[in-house]
């Protein structure tokens, strides 16, 4: 289980690296699972087909994924509307 707020399909920073790596494990036969915000870097924007409102669950790359739903003083810091 990795839980962070960076995930893929984010293409830079802490997104890329830990995407990368959870695929890696789980191309070595590992079961992996992520607990994850809605991907938003760099655009500082929830993407396209994601929603900081709900909470959605997908695979990708061979990786089972929680998005979570983004909210509090953090959010309103950051700007992330959708």
């Amino acid at each position: 289980m990795i839980y962070g707020i960076n995930y893929a399909p984010e293409l830079t920073s802490i997104g890329k690296y830990t995407g990368e790596m959870t695929e890696w494990l789980a191309e070595q036969g590992h079961d992996v699972r992520i607990i994850t915000a809605p991907p938003y870097y760099p655009a500082w924007r929830v993407a396209d087909g994601y929603s900081c409102w709900k909470y959605l669950h997908e695979r990708l790359n061979g990786v089972a994924g929680i998005l979570g739903k983004r909210f509090g003083s953090y959010d309103a810091r950051m700007n992330i509307v959708n």
